[in-house]
């Protein structure tokens, strides 16, 4: 499986890292959060917070992976 390759940048590490402890609280409560196909919400939100916040266009592993199957 492959990664989007801003995770090789420490700086942009840390900008996803960050990016996703948001996600994680803002869904924190979501009806939605122990359900499938939440692996996609979670993502879009991260990816929603990356490029508002900070411009950066994050591919999601789902992007990364067109041929593989998530939940």
């Amino acid at each position: 499986m492959q990664d989007d390759p801003l995770y090789e940048d420490p700086a942009m590490r840390a900008c996803i890292k960050a990016a996703k402890q948001e996600a994680e609280q803002l869904l924190e409560h979501d009806p939605l959060r122990r359900r499938m196909g939440f692996c996609h919400l979670y993502w879009a939100t991260v990816k929603r917070i990356l490029r508002e916040r900070h411009g950066i266009d994050w591919k999601s592993p789902a992007e990364m992976n067109p041929d593989v199957f998530f939940d």
